[in-house]
């Protein structure tokens, strides 16, 4: 005789509070004052494009707003953009350069707003 049995843990991913049941007996531990915060504050997140090498997006849970704020503070949530360092000094010509690139950018946007044709 082979008797399958099926545990769910939800486990907030910043503070690691956290809840194990049998899967037959849900409703009955998600009832418990103790377990309140899995209906009335829990947050589950999920980014909407996979990260780099993975096949499906991440998913975390958050047990409120507290966790969820201090794991977006963390950076875990958002991850910064990579600082971009320049280097070398600016010149005067690669000032000007710039400045041109963004005034044609910027015609460039001002023509198809209008329809019209452009060229890059």
């Amino acid at each position: 005789m082979q008797i399958n049995t099926v545990y769910i843990t939800l486990t907030c991913d910043q503070c690691q509070k956290s809840v194990t049941y049998l899967n037959t007996n849900e409703q009955v531990e998600l009832e418990k004052e103790e377990n309140a915060w899995i209906r009335k504050t829990a947050r589950r997140v999920l980014n909407l494009v996979p990260a780099p090498g993975q096949r499906e997006p991440v998913s975390r849970l958050f047990c409120s707003d507290v966790c969820t704020i201090k794991a977006s503070e963390s950076g875990v949530l958002n991850v910064p953009e990579p600082k971009r360092i320049i280097e070398g000094a600016a010149t005067a010509g690669s000032v000007e350069q710039a400045a041109a690139a963004a005034k044609a950018a910027a015609a460039a946007t001002e023509k198809l707003k209008a329809g019209q044709p452009v060229t890059l």
